[in-house]
């Protein structure tokens, strides 16, 4: 009875310690609307699938004719990667790199979630380098033209995010100059 006993105290402790060591994430952002052809070119959307997977989000929109005519059901899933167990935590070199490895992916959050609305769908960000208190990562984020019309574009965005006063301050450069977090977002 005691070896079971003590069997099963150690497998409750090693699933404990394995949950505490894996890194919790916020639920995935799902989202469904039915699009007009044009409402679809508008958004610089056409029939298949766009996915992507990167150092702040993996996700994909589907586009498939929808149950009407001339209509479209596109749906979206996106899984943002953020780590929330380490609030909360105090302290060691390697959680105060994950706080600011978060800073830096809520900055750019809003600039991808700006830039996808106006069709810039494919993006890729990825850290270059994560201290305690700073935060590089560039971004290339791509609108590839649906519309005979129109032309496809391409920015690359460097991203510097710094710890000064206890606060967060994000600054983007693209092509030599700097922009704020609200001005890059024109650029789209």
């Amino acid at each position: 009875m005691k070896k079971m006993t003590r069997i099963l105290l150690l497998t409750v402790c090693f699933s404990l310690l394995l949950v505490s060591a894996a890194k919790a994430a916020p639920p995935p952002e799902t989202s469904s609307v039915v699009m007009t052809e044009e409402e679809l070119a508008n958004h610089n959307l056409s029939l298949g699938t766009i996915s992507w997977n990167d150092d702040i989000c993996s996700g994909k929109i589907i586009v498939k004719p929808g149950t009407k005519d001339g209509t479209y059901t596109v749906t979206m899933n996106a899984f943002y990667k953020f780590n929330d167990l380490i609030y909360g935590l105090n302290g060691n070199k390697n959680q105060l790199k994950e706080f600011a490895k978060n800073a830096a992916k809520s900055s750019f959050k809003d600039v991808r979630t700006h830039a996808q609305t106006k069709g810039w769908w494919d993006c890729r960000w990825k850290i270059k380098s994560a201290s305690k208190n700073k935060v590089k990562a560039v971004a290339k984020i791509e609108y590839k033209a649906v519309k005979v019309d129109e032309k496809s574009k391409e920015i690359t965005i460097k991203q510097t995010t710094v710890k000064k006063n206890g606060k967060w301050k994000t600054t983007y450069t693209v092509g030599g100059k700097t922009y704020s977090p609200s001005e890059v977002k024109k650029l789209f």
